[in-house]
């Protein structure tokens, strides 16, 4: 993977491109209780594995939620990166319909 992107500019693509899916489980997230704060670890997990520098996973947390979500789902695909996200969020790994 090339790194001459920064995690943000990855996360809006992603975003852009899957608007739907991210919206959907943020307000998931949300109407759950869930915070920022719930995902800031595993942003920062995910840069250190990818040897990002720190502030890169900072830029993507200060950007709240929905760039958290696409982050996530960027680097993980989407089935696995809601996976993750619904098990550190303490969801049922299945979404509401």
């Amino acid at each position: 993977m090339s790194n001459d992107k920064t995690l943000l500019t990855l996360a809006e693509e992603f975003y852009e491109a899957n608007t739907k899916v991210v919206d959907d489980l943020v307000a998931e997230l949300r109407a759950a209780g869930v915070t920022e704060e719930a995902l800031d670890g595993l942003i920062h997990d995910g840069a250190e594995e990818e040897k990002r520098d720190s502030e890169e996973a900072s830029s993507v947390n200060n950007h709240g939620l929905t760039f958290q979500v696409a982050s996530i789902m960027e680097g993980n695909s989407i089935r696995e990166g809601e996976r993750i996200i619904r098990e550190a969020a303490g969801l049922s790994s299945a979404p509401k319909v």
